[in-house]
């Protein structure tokens, strides 16, 4: 717990997602909220559940003593039912605190959070500029009704303020204050984070990783996916300015990796190139991932993968998420098959790794469709991070499923929602969900052994990144870590979390 003492009392609570997991992942889209509350010269304190690893007992021993004017929670729509318990163990200490909650659970569903949880205020969609008006308007008596990407609740009702405007040049956003944060923690941990730590020539508990936004939103509108700028212009940092942050954490916090946590990392060749140019010319020598569309890359410009690879690019991840057309033009994807199956051959030739994902459960699916999209993952000599369509709110895939009855009711609904590894609803026509899970545990059994990845059994589903090198061999390289690594299967939660308090 840190704090920072000038003016009004501001409690954030950073929530713990997966507290059996050794990975301990910063929480990005807080540092910047955070960033901004200090900057404004607000007293801050974070409780930070997830770098403690707090239970709900402890928790609630450290809620019931603590002094503050307002308290603000970061979280996902699917930590609805956490953030539902400890809202209420707030107003049981603190009845006269404001509860402020962002991220994607305040952007989503405002207000469904509102009526049936004790939270006072959703943050909506970009944070920084609302949650710094909101404070002073709190702190000076204002009405709240004058302050812009909001809902609140007044006198029994639900109050929902106009949109705010996103900030345009997301350049001039400063780099979040990560010494807000209890860094020694999460550098330590910061070695489970990484997808391939074998490929990287450190040795394993020399890796220190750092996560970075390189951009905000996303172009495209999956009919399956959220995030917390959905209906935002997609706006991108300058190659100089996040330059500028890798090399600030090299110098403060020995980095020596960097995930690269957005929807969208590498959008344009011509940024690509900018990029990998400036990293190279200002020696930068260091390692990172990102994420990409599938049809960045083709044989007309292969010269990107090479130009990645020696800027430092250990991996790329771009969806395939159906190797089915009609599916993939369900889900609005608006790229190919042979589209992924040709940038991954070029990547892997440059010696770039290549990581994806796959969304089943469709009404179009069946085991013809499956055993597709295995099919294609095996010309492209990858394996996946295996998930199943979790109908999402704010998404056309929700509101499909909840006009046709497989959501009767959200809140029961929104409390049940965790990993996509498990199967809650099953939307499509052709199969029952026995019957998908037996297949798709099938396809994954024969793409384990095709490309000689060597998962365990348990392993198959519960993976995000799967590693060929986990021999007995590679293990013993690990020493005493090597344990942690056989036995964490879980997976790396959402990369960005958006920037929301």
């Amino acid at each position: 717990m840190l704090t920072k003492k000038n003016g009004m009392k501001v409690l954030l609570i950073n929530p713990c997602i997966r507290p059996n997991s050794p990975k301990k992942l910063l929480n990005v889209g807080m540092a910047y909220i955070a960033t901004a509350i200090d900057n404004a010269g607000f007293d801050l304190e974070i409780v930070d559940v997830d770098a403690h690893r707090y239970s709900n007992e402890q928790l609630e021993s450290i809620l019931r003593t603590k002094k503050f004017d307002i308290v603000g929670i970061g979280d996902l729509t699917s930590h609805f039912k956490w953030v539902k318990g400890i809202s209420a163990l707030l107003k049981s200490y603190h009845p006269h605190a404001p509860i402020m909650v962002g991220n994607t659970l305040g952007t989503s569903i405002p207000n469904l959070l509102l009526k049936k949880s004790d939270v006072d205020i959703a943050v909506i969609s970009e944070g920084e500029a609302t949650v710094i008006d909101l404070l002073s308007r709190l702190q000076n008596h204002e009405p709240l009704e004058g302050c812009q990407g909001i809902a609140f609740k007044k006198e029994g009702k639900i109050i929902t303020t106009p949109s705010r405007k996103i900030i345009p040049e997301v350049d001039s956003i400063p780099f979040p204050n990560y010494d807000l944060f209890e860094m020694d923690i999460y550098l330590e941990c910061s070695k489970w984070t990484i997808p391939s730590p074998e490929m990287l020539g450190i040795a394993f508990d020399d890796i220190r990783a750092m996560p970075l936004v390189t951009a905000r939103g996303c172009p495209f509108k999956c009919t399956f996916c959220f995030h917390a700028f959905q209906n935002k212009k997609y706006r991108w940092r300058s190659a100089e300015n996040i330059v500028a942050e890798m090399k600030l954490w090299q110098q403060k916090y020995g980095a020596n990796f960097f995930n690269f946590w957005d929807e969208l990392s590498f959008y344009h060749h011509d940024q690509v190139r900018k990029f990998t140019r400036l990293l190279l010319e200002q020696n930068v020598n260091t390692h990172f991932v990102g994420s990409c569309r599938s049809e960045l890359i083709d044989e007309e410009n292969a010269d990107i993968a090479i130009s990645l690879k020696k800027a430092g690019c250990m991996g790329l991840s771009f969806s395939l998420e159906s190797g089915n057309p009609e599916i993939l033009k369900a889900m609005n994807k608006k790229n190919t098959v042979t589209d992924f199956i040709t940038q991954a051959k070029i990547l892997q030739e440059a010696g770039v790794a290549t990581y994806t994902a796959i969304v089943l459960g469709y009404p179009q699916e069946s085991k013809a469709t499956i055993r597709e999209t295995f099919s294609v993952l095996e010309k492209a000599k990858i394996y996946p991070s295996v998930g199943y369509l979790q109908p999402m709110p704010g998404t056309p895939m929700y509101t499909y499923a909840h006009e046709n009855g497989y959501i009767p009711d959200e809140e029961t609904y929104l409390e049940s929602m965790g990993d996509r590894q498990d199967l809650r609803i099953n939307l499509s026509k052709h199969i029952t969900a026995e019957e998908m899970e037996q297949v798709v545990i099938e396809e994954c059994r024969k793409l384990n052994k095709v490309l000689n990845i060597n998962l365990n059994e348990n392993e198959l589903i519960k993976t995000r990144v799967y590693r060929k090198a986990k021999s007995e061999a590679f293990l013993h390289s690990f020493g005493i870590a090597a344990k942690i690594l056989e036995e964490d299967t879980s997976e790396v939660e959402n990369k960005a979390t958006a920037n929301q308090c």
